[in-house]
């Protein structure tokens, strides 16, 4: 029995005994990523969609022609780098209700709290009005409903497709972890890649992965490649959730191996990652997609990722794979979750830190 039947298998009888029903991922265009990614395409914000082929961003320009120097773009443009940058926009934008702009109640998310931690409650009620100013004067919602058309093509095709890997249940049995909810909210504006945001409520975690488009226009319509976008994004946007909590529960421990840092520094860095608690997050989550693509797609796309991560600098990858892959799936009557791991994660990391330039 080679190792993708031994896991499979293993992952199968999981979750009939543990999980039951299949859960359902829900795949959308979302009003408020599309209000975002509009105000930052406005403010030139970097991380966007680069397609020159994309009408969308034409349409964009002519019906916004009179808002490009609205007070929103312009704190955008200011504010985006301390504040709204990378996942934090998403995660701001995604606690609101449109059209009202009034904070979600039922949300209790240690994210926002953060948030409110790192920047002023008046600056976040700032960008909170112009936002809304901004939605109401161009009558955003106009713009939205007039593209629904064009929305639902994105979706339709791409929902059809992800929903055939049944990945919500690989994902809950591989982890040993339920969360209440899993959406995936396609973006035309995004760059090639994703975030992932978790908003708790009184039901649960609800886990929300925000995916761009893969490569460049077809017919002037964002191309989504499935595949693509489950092997890459959603299994890895998705595993943040149930791996940085783990980092965060021993980072005690684990920030002891801090000198680990110094020889992939620059290379991760260049990838938009900074810290020893990133570079951990990282190398979890990314051990985990190496392991779940090859149950979801076989030993040789496993391997081409594993290769190119190893290649971008992630070189604690070999340790870990193997501690996931000899450890914990080959003993789950043992190890119900990771955290039941962690241990030998410390152990590993420990013994790598002997290589430490003193």
């Amino acid at each position: 029995m080679n190792l993708r039947t031994f896991i499979t298998i293993s992952l199968i009888l999981v979750f009939s005994f543990s999980f039951g029903q299949t859960k359902k991922l829900k795949i959308y265009t979302d009003e408020r990523i599309e209000l975002l990614n509009v105000i930052q395409y406005l403010s030139d914000y970097p991380i966007l969609n680069q397609s020159e082929n994309l009408e969308y961003k034409k349409e964009i320009d002519l019906y916004f022609k009179d808002f490009k120097n609205h007070n929103a773009i312009v704190l955008n443009r200011k504010v985006y780098r301390e504040f709204l940058g990378f996942d934090r926009a998403v995660n701001y934008i995604l606690h609101y209700d449109l059209p009202k702009f009034d904070l979600n109640s039922e949300f209790d998310s240690k994210e926002l709290k953060n948030l409110n931690a790192l920047d002023s409650k008046d600056s976040i009620n700032l960008i909170r009005n112009e936002f809304k100013d901004f939605y109401e004067k161009s009558n955003f919602k106009h713009f939205f409903e007039n593209h629904s058309k064009f929305y639902k093509k994105i979706n339709k095709s791409t929902k059809k497709e992800l929903n055939k890997y049944n990945i919500i249940s690989i994902l809950e049995s591989h982890y040993g972890i339920k969360n209440n909810s899993y959406s995936i909210i396609l973006a035309a504006l995004l760059h090639n890649g994703g975030y992932e945001v978790d908003i708790e409520n009184e039901k649960g975690n609800n886990l929300i992965a925000i995916i761009g488009p893969s490569y460049d226009s077809i017919n002037k319509i964002p191309f989504f490649d499935t595949q693509n976008i489950l092997s890459e994004y959603v299994i890895h946007e998705f595993s943040h959730s149930f791996c940085n909590p783990l980092i965060d529960k021993y980072y005690y421990q684990l920030q002891e191996s801090e000198c680990l840092l110094i020889p992939i520094h620059d290379k991760i860095k260049s990838q938009g990652y900074k810290g020893w608690k990133t570079c951990l997050y990282e190398h979890l989550v990314r051990a985990n997609e190496i392991v779940i693509n090859e149950i979801v797609f076989g030993k040789e796309k496993s391997d081409k990722l594993y290769n190119e991560m190893i290649n971008d600098g992630w070189i604690y990858l070999e340790g870990i794979v193997s501690i996931i892959k000899d450890e914990y799936l080959k003993n789950r009557n043992k190890y119900k979750t990771q955290d039941e791991i962690m241990e030998l994660v410390i152990n590993y990391l420990e013994k790598e830190k002997e290589k430490c330039v003193k």
